[in-house]
């Protein structure tokens, strides 16, 4: 699980690297197979793991008055300033 904890923080910027088809190509598995291992292995589901993570590191840089909503949203791929406020209503940081 280490690696895959691992990608998914290396990667956390690009989202198109954290699709299911491509993690499995990574890891040399399917994409059926790769959510419920993770599941199976934290007890969350690999959508939910990557979004909290995410909302997370949203959250730290938006406390932290370092980084605009724009740069925020370019940092992460989003749309825009409006799309980084939505992404955050999706669901509460545990």
């Amino acid at each position: 699980m280490e690696s895959v904890f691992a990608y998914i923080h290396e990667h956390i910027y690009t989202p198109g690297q954290l699709k299911a088809q491509v993690m499995a190509t990574h890891f040399h598995t399917t994409p059926d197979y790769i959510g419920p291992y993770f599941k199976r292995n934290t007890g969350v589901t690999l959508r939910d793991y990557i979004g909290d993570y995410r909302r997370t590191l949203i959250q730290i840089r938006m406390t932290s008055g370092n980084y605009s909503l724009k740069q925020i949203a370019v940092e992460f791929g989003l749309t825009d300033e409006s799309h980084v406020s939505k992404f955050l209503k999706t669901k509460q940081i545990l």
